[in-house]
């Protein structure tokens, strides 16, 4: 996505999918403990400046829209987007049931200095105590 959105139920629901298609073709993607590793810089971000353009101009935000810009900004963000993951609608109690149904674990890697309060909800004990971890940034020395 453009930077600075960050589309964070979308990717889940599609990592998600993968084990629910693994089930019903018996694949062996179900061999062992499933684990889902949530590498972010950010929390869920949908703003418009995220959104894909209709228009040479969009009139809302005057966002360029030129083709140029579509080539920079390949893969806009889809009107399902939503912030809110560990809100109280259908969408997020079906991800999180998802989740539970599956018995995927959610380890969230978390890059940089930011709330993840919009997230550890996804974990398996829903505060993230024990699968939240924070690194300072993309800096090879924070990999070893």
């Amino acid at each position: 996505y453009a930077g600075q959105c960050t589309n964070t139920i979308d990717g889940m629901e599609t990592a998600l999918a993968e084990w629910d298609r693994s089930d019903m073709a018996g694949d062996e993607l179900n061999s062992g403990e499933r684990i889902l590793f949530l590498l972010t810089d950010g929390e869920p971000i949908c703003s418009d400046s995220c959104r894909a353009c209709d228009n040479q101009r969009d009139p809302k935000n005057e966002k360029d829209c030129s083709p140029s810009y579509r080539l920079r900004n390949p893969n806009p963000l889809p009107d399902t987007c939503d912030t809110n993951i560990c809100g109280s609608g259908s969408r997020q109690h079906n991800l999180r049931d998802k989740i539970k149904h599956l018995k995927v674990r959610v380890i969230i890697l978390g890059v940089g200095d930011f709330d993840v309060t919009p997230i550890k909800c996804l974990t398996r004990d829903g505060d993230g105590k024990d699968d939240v971890f924070r690194i300072k940034d993309f800096s090879d020395r924070e990999f070893n």
